[in-house]
């Protein structure tokens, strides 16, 4: 089979999908049994056999331990953990789970990892101070893309990369709100492009240089050919502290 017959098999299996809207999703947390009942109703007619399971407590545990998923919060599953679910569906018939981890760990990473901070200092993930930072549609992302304030304002935001903390600085500034002095801001890589012009961010460091590194590394070994096993290689990063975020007083 060719590139362009494999590349033609896939669009026609992705195209054949019964998808699940993201507002389809309750907005309440789910227990498991509650989450596999959801997805067994709403993905019942892309079953090949009547006894096919589209996703048992098995999977989602081990989905877990592949660090797919993020362990629940006192045994419940957010919105994002079913959104999660149901991306590993839908692509786990064409891609390995490798692959699938690959694909979502850049998104993943960031957003469970403030999740998981969140539960390691028992402070519940509120559903409305998780602001997008980028149009669903287009990926629209930066200062052309419109954020929605809550109404009810946290103390600080996070936010997964820098362009997208200096878009969200402007809204705050435009809507009257003072970073930091109302409200702390910080990124994530400690990169912005150069048209941004502003580097007083309160941002997370990712070593790009080591990365890069690895990475070459890495592909060098797989082009020669040489004994070659996957590993998952964790590069230190470093808080940089500037003018966008505040220490509150206890």
């Amino acid at each position: 089979m060719t590139n362009d017959e494999l590349f033609s098999q896939l669009l026609d299996k992705i195209s054949s999908f019964d998808y699940i809207h993201a507002d389809q999703i309750p907005n309440i947390d789910l227990y498991m049994d509650q989450v596999t009942t959801f997805m067994d109703s709403q993905l019942a007619t892309s079953k090949r056999h009547e006894d096919d399971k589209i996703l048992t407590k098995t999977m989602i545990n081990n989905y877990a331990k592949n660090d797919l998923l993020p362990p629940p919060e006192k045994k419940k599953y957010s919105k994002e953990h079913v959104l999660t679910l149901i991306f590993i569906y839908y692509f786990k018939s064409i891609l390995s789970i490798s692959d699938i981890q690959s694909i979502l760990n850049p998104i993943t990473d960031r957003y469970f990892g403030y999740c998981k901070a969140l539960m390691e200092h028992h402070v519940p993930v509120r559903e409305d101070w998780i602001v997008k930072d980028r149009d669903e549609e287009n990926g629209i992302i930066g200062l052309e893309h419109k954020f929605v304030l809550p109404k009810e304002m946290p103390t600080a935001f996070v936010c997964n990369n820098d362009v997208s903390a200096y878009a969200l600085i402007k809204t705050l500034e435009e809507n009257g709100y003072r970073v930091p002095e109302d409200v702390s801001v910080v990124g994530y890589d400690d990169y912005l492009y150069p048209e941004f012009g502003d580097s007083r961010i309160t941002t997370y460091a990712v070593d790009m240089g080591e990365m890069s590194k690895i990475a070459l590394q890495c592909l060098i070994r797989k082009i020669e050919n040489t004994t070659y096993t996957e590993n998952l290689h964790i590069v230190p990063g470093k808080l940089v502290v500037r003018e966008t975020a505040k220490k509150l007083d206890k």
